[in-house]
């Protein structure tokens, strides 16, 4: 199994169930925010903020296995060298 996907997968297991199931329903499943509020009878607003704190906290765990894993710097590192131009 892949390691980036297996990351993604324990983050999302290690979320709150309100979060992760709104996410769930959301993006794999593709329901409607108000089905969602329906099914779980909390108002439209709630699913709305439940699925952004979810989503940043995955952003946040993301970025860190990127920077992690060398595949992005973080914006306050050293900058490297700058890269050579080639002209014609």
């Amino acid at each position: 199994m892949d390691m980036s996907y297996m990351r993604a997968w324990l983050l999302i297991k290690t979320m709150s169930e309100k979060c992760r199931k709104i996410i769930e329903m959301r993006d794999r499943a593709g329901e409607s925010y108000a089905d969602i509020g329906k099914l779980m009878k909390i108002p439209i607003g709630t699913v709305m903020s439940r699925l952004h704190r979810g989503r940043k906290a995955m952003q946040k765990a993301l970025y860190e296995f990127a920077v992690e894993s060398g595949l992005v710097e973080r914006p306050d590192a050293e900058p490297g060298p700058e890269p050579t131009r080639t002209h014609g």
